[in-house]
């Protein structure tokens, strides 16, 4: 009973999550749809100000557009808007403990994958080895690869940890094996000195829909 509690608690943590994450997405995407909207005013503004040799304002002008248009990129591209929101926040915060952290991450589309699985894979295993750097001696360092081979995608999770034995698993590892299972993949840790590894197999061909109606 406990354990399922803790489960449900966890679960709603990340649904309220997954949800800020969709949201923020989608303001960013209606303000990029809104700046891609008057691209055409702003050069005919950015054309109107070279044709009067008015150099000076020209470039004052293109720079604000480069600052408008940082301001609605994301600082990692995945090709999922809520995946990108997340390792933002996440990775900030984990550069702000002295982490360096690598992606190189494109996850596939079409993907079958609901992205409240996603969110709860990426938020638990960030957490996990974020939490695992700050208690490592020496250099704290996090990286995120992902591939795809036919109809899986296999994501790796690789962070440095302290050199003793880890904790046992807690809910957020049970919270990322439920959603691997749920698209008939599988998940593994290793431990290899100073460093963790937690891999994330999953069927990108398989909608949860199908998977009920099978289990149905």
């Amino acid at each position: 009973s406990f354990q399922i509690q803790t489960a449900l608690i966890a679960l709603s943590e990340a649904s309220r999550t997954q949800k800020k994450y969709v949201s923020e997405a989608q303001i960013r995407f209606e303000r990029t749809k809104a700046f891609r909207h008057d691209i055409k005013n702003h050069l005919t503004v950015l054309n109107g100000l070279l044709d009067q040799e008015n150099t000076k304002k020209a470039k004052t002008y293109l720079k604000t557009l480069e600052t408008a248009s940082d301001s609605l990129s994301f600082p990692y591209q995945t090709g999922n808007p809520v995946v990108d929101i997340l390792l933002g926040e996440k990775l900030s915060l984990a550069k702000s403990d002295g982490i360096s952290a690598h992606v190189s991450l494109i996850l596939p589309r079409p993907c079958q994958i609901d992205d409240f699985d996603l969110c709860v894979i990426f938020a638990n295993a960030l957490d996990n080895a974020a939490d695992a750097c700050r208690f490592a001696d020496g250099r704290k360092e996090l990286c995120i690869t992902g591939r795809q081979q036919g109809d899986f995608y296999m994501l790796e999770f690789k962070n440095t940890c302290p050199a003793g034995p880890l904790p046992p698993s807690g809910t957020g590892l049970s919270n990322i094996r439920a959603a691997a299972e749920k698209y008939h993949g599988t998940m593994l840790t290793e431990k290899n000195g100073r460093y963790f590894s937690l891999n994330v197999l999953l069927n990108i061909s398989i909608h949860p829909d199908s998977i009920s109606i099978q289990k149905s």
